[in-house]
């Protein structure tokens, strides 16, 4: 209805990032321009995305343009971490990369996997590259939850999946923390609704 709606991650950001901050100003003692680095970061975030959305996803098969054959190997290696890891677990994937919107929320986000584990538990599954998890990506879980909620899906638990360049981890959140963090999730939209959207919200 050509209405703008911020994502999830649009209104995590509104908390700003202190850990960023200290990177850049890293990058910036060794002249590094932390605006590069953060956007080669992103792309081979979302590359990696790609490569296990396709893993996990018959029905999609991944669109990367590698740069040189040493992008390829580095790539496939985190496909290959995620592939040693996910072979221990049984699962069946509903979607992969969903976009919900929601008018009476207010905000939209796209969910990496939503799958059923050992054939019972509804898992909502998020990818990430980093190191470690952080606050952020736990409020992340709660606004997808909230959108799932509202579409007639009720997960039973949750997970960050990191892979990255050492290993693949998956990081467990148990219903009670990913209601926590969903209705903790909900309190920040209002906020931002109100200050940067300067728009009613329902209570």
């Amino acid at each position: 209805d050509g209405k703008e709606y911020p994502s999830v991650t649009t209104i995590i950001h509104s908390l700003g990032n202190d850990e960023i901050t200290k990177w850049a100003n890293r990058l910036g003692f060794r002249h590094i321009d932390y605006e590069k680095e953060l956007e080669k970061s992103s792309t081979n975030g979302t590359k990696v995305h790609d490569l296990l959305r396709g893993e996990v996803d018959s029905s999609y098969t991944p669109k990367i343009e590698y740069k040189d054959e040493i992008e390829r190997i580095t790539l496939l290696g985190y496909l290959t971490r995620f592939r040693n890891f996910i072979q221990d677990y049984t699962y069946e994937t509903i979607f992969t990369e969903k976009t919900f919107i929601s008018e009476k929320l207010g905000y939209a986000g796209t969910l990496d996997w939503l799958a059923t584990f050992n054939n019972k538990y509804l898992v909502l599954n998020d990818f990430k590259t980093s190191k470690a998890v952080r606050f952020w990506h736990l409020l992340q879980l709660g606004g997808y939850y909230n959108l799932l909620h509202e579409n007639g899906y009720d997960p039973d638990c949750a997970s960050i999946i990191i892979v990255n360049k050492k290993l693949c981890s998956m990081y467990p959140i148990n219903k009670s923390d990913l209601l926590y963090f969903a209705n903790a999730f909900n309190i920040l939209a209002k906020f931002y609704l109100l200050t940067y959207k300067k728009e009613p919200v329902a209570d």
